[in-house]
């Protein structure tokens, strides 16, 4: 018969060794989730950066009235190696907007009216009525952007009349020699996109104005080219725009480089203005005590005949893993 105090001597040992155990797990946890191997670096990197803004930053004025912290130039990279993308993790991200912003600016389309129907509100507020009017668009309707990103990707130096004129012919078609060059000549320097036109600006002057693409040979004999860009960006709201900014020209590199047959490289992004709003400095502090997971992977599911075609179910999002959204107001 088993003596009682051997049973409670059995008991206390056997939760005393669970007790260790769950510890030691979380320690092994923790420690496996910050050493280098696990940790996600360049997402880290944003972290500090919007840190040092508000640590160093100038007290500086502009044009929404709402005041920001800034600082001048500055530049991330990103890996793009094995169709990871950098979709930040310390916030949850709206890929599906960010997907149809790109597509509309691939499509030479400067109409907010076709993003807000599939529920993308991000330039509603610059295309409205009284945005229009006080920024001197008074003839253009509500929603028409005016002469913007899509519209001298699509047509360069055309001259812009409405978002609903038909622009076919007019213009140079920088998308398609932007292809034409990275197919016909792979070394080349001059695979260059400009969105500033300064005779020509919409309701906001391009805040990322120059992108370069560029393929490389791949250390590995027999497979494909690796394409990259480089990106400068004048104005950069760091905590609503930038994240947003650095998922889509990694998702344009992405779709680039299936749709062409290259593969993915990195993405470099170098900034002039780095400002935080005022109104967005609680939601950073939210943001940066955060730790990030890392970065998830994105496929396309098919290849379509024109890089214009590709629709959002045509991607595929795979391991994203994210903390949960932080809204802040956006500065008009």
């Amino acid at each position: 018969m088993e003596n009682a105090n051997d049973t409670k001597e059995t008991k206390e040992t056997k939760e005393t060794k669970e007790t260790k155990e769950t510890k030691e797990t979380t320690k092994e946890t923790k420690s496996l989730h910050e050493s280098k191997e696990t940790r996600n670096v360049e997402e880290e990197r944003y972290l500090l950066f919007i840190k040092d803004i508000i640590a160093k930053g100038q007290v500086r004025k502009d044009r929404t009235g709402v005041g920001t912290m800034s600082t001048f130039g500055g530049h991330l990279n990103f890996s793009l190696i094995n169709h990871q993308i950098p979709l930040l993790t310390t916030k949850k991200m709206f890929l599906r907007g960010i997907f149809e912003e790109l597509m509309r600016v691939l499509r030479g389309q400067t109409d907010s009216k076709i993003l807000e129907a599939k529920k993308v509100n991000i330039w509603k507020a610059n295309s409205s009525r009284a945005f229009l009017d006080k920024s001197g668009f008074s003839h253009l309707r509500e929603g028409d952007c005016g002469p913007i990103y899509g519209f001298h990707l699509r047509h360069w130096n055309a001259q812009y009349k409405t978002c609903d004129t038909d622009y076919k012919g007019q213009g140079l078609d920088q998308l398609e020699f932007l292809i034409r060059e990275l197919q016909t000549h792979p070394d080349s320097r001059r695979a260059v996109i400009t969105f500033l036109n300064p005779s020509q600006i919409g309701v906001l002057p391009p805040c990322h104005q120059t992108v370069q693409f560029e393929t490389e040979p791949s250390p590995i004999e027999g497979q494909p080219r690796i394409l990259s860009a480089v990106m400068f960006q004048r104005s950069a709201d760091m905590f609503l725009g930038v994240p947003f900014n650095i998922a889509s020209y990694s998702l344009w590199i992405l779709l680039m480089a299936h749709h062409l047959g290259f593969q993915p490289g990195r993405f470099y992004h170098h900034f002039g203005n780095a400002h935080i709003y005022r109104t967005h400095l609680e939601a950073v502090k939210e943001q940066t005590a955060r730790i990030p997971f890392a970065f998830p992977k994105l496929f396309f599911k098919r290849k379509r005949g024109l890089i214009t075609e590709y629709e959002w179910e045509d991607v595929e999002l795979q391991e994203y893993v994210s903390h949960g959204e932080i809204k802040a107001p956006m500065a008009v």
